[in-house]
């Protein structure tokens, strides 16, 4: 098994398991779960929703930890 089929495998487990989650969580993971089949091969990180407001700081700092 590859890392892309172990992560869906994940993905599959938490979208079984949604109602558990608070709701932040639970919509990245249904957008996560909805992009799956249109890019395989690709790893689907956990987003984050910024206000209006966010300054380049902050979007930098958070980008980073992706990096």
């Amino acid at each position: 098994m590859n890392e892309i089929d172990n992560l869906d495998q994940k993905l599959d487990l938490l979208t079984s398991h949604l109602g558990e989650f608070p709701d932040n969580l639970r919509v990245m993971s249904l957008t996560n779960a909805e992009l799956k089949g249109s890019c395989k091969g690709a790893v689907l990180m956990e987003g984050r929703r910024f206000n209006a407001e966010a300054g380049v700081k902050e979007l930098k700092d958070w980008a980073e930890k992706y990096n």
